[in-house]
């Protein structure tokens, strides 16, 4: 039964997570498409000794082992910034350069990776250069192996981006219009405190069902309950069939029983229901009496075609 419900709530908002999806699909793929494309380049050194460096003892690997972290903030200070500004002439200022480099290092294998991103993969890969040649300036003396810093992979153009990932961005911008869809939907349905369901009736009045009505797709305008003169009354199949269920409780329970049919607002469905209702039960061979009650609106003469004749209000004012 909740599953049937969720179902129902689905299918009335389908039309609007439908839309939502592909306007959320297109934006952030579009915003994909507009973003600056960024390329990123690295270069690679080792601290201390070379594997086969004759210096290459404990102590030395111990030491160069300690100065890795020494290096590794050395790169985004202002001596090899400056450097690399002044010598590629880069339109950066030392913040802004600094912005676009990032350095990893690790204890164990003593190597440092100076990774530079940047809107041009050629430009990249010649700071992540520069900066790794200034910083082997700034490393030991020939005496000193253990803070000597030696370049083992230069920098090379790439020339495939690594942003915007567009798929990324496309699943994360649509399941983010999703979600917040369906919280604006979950925060409507409930504070909709009104029948919604043939189940929500059910629970309400603890009576059953006799059918369901599609109001306003019949109806013509001109002539919107009888379609042919001398056709009679002709009622759709839903109102036939609840017309039979409604007579065949009635048979057994209530005979005689009068069927009062309102709304809780003014409307003229209360007519349509009551015109064809009527008429389904006049086809099923019952004696049927129709009264018009409502004295702000005459809907049901025009559904019979009566307009100005008098009527049960006329007789009881």
């Amino acid at each position: 039964m909740q599953l049937r419900r969720y179902w129902l709530i689905a299918r009335r908002w389908l039309w609007l997570v439908v839309t939502t999806v592909v306007v959320a699909a297109t934006a952030s793929w579009l915003i994909a498409a507009r973003t600056t494309p960024t390329y990123e380049s690295k270069v690679r050194l080792i601290v201390g000794p070379t594997l086969d460096s004759k210096n290459a003892t404990f102590d030395t690997l111990r030491s160069a082992s300690q100065l890795v972290v020494t290096y590794r903030e050395l790169v985004k200070t202002g001596t090899p910034l400056d450097t690399t500004i002044q010598s590629l002439n880069l339109p950066y200022s030392r913040v802004e350069l600094g912005n676009h480099v990032t350095v990893l290092s690790s204890d164990v294998t003593r190597l440092l990776t100076i990774i530079v991103a940047d809107s041009d993969p050629e430009r990249a890969a010649a700071i992540a250069n520069s900066l790794a040649n200034a910083l082997v300036q700034r490393s030991g003396q020939p005496d000193q192996p253990a803070s000597q810093l030696t370049v083992v992979e230069n920098a090379e153009p790439v020339f495939a981006p690594t942003a915007p990932n567009k798929p990324m961005i496309l699943v994360f911008g649509t399941l983010a219009a999703v979600l917040l869809l369906g919280g604006f939907i979950l925060l409507v349905e409930l504070a909709q405190n009104y029948v919604k369901t043939e189940d929500d009736l059910r629970e309400l009045t603890q009576a059953p069902v006799l059918g369901g009505f599609m109001l306003g797709r019949r109806r013509n305008r001109a002539n919107p309950f009888l379609i042919e003169v001398g056709r009679g009354h002709p009622a759709p199949e839903e109102y036939q069939i609840a017309s039979l269920k409604l007579l065949a409780s009635v048979r057994s329970s209530a005979p005689g029983a009068t069927i009062l049919v309102c709304a809780p607002t003014p409307t003229a469905a209360t007519a349509e229901v009551t015109a064809y209702l009527a008429a389904a039960c006049a086809q099923a061979g019952q004696a049927t009496l129709v009264v018009d009650a409502d004295p702000a609106h005459r809907d049901l003469s025009r559904f019979f075609r009566c307009e100005g004749e008098a009527g049960f209000v006329d007789l009881v004012t």
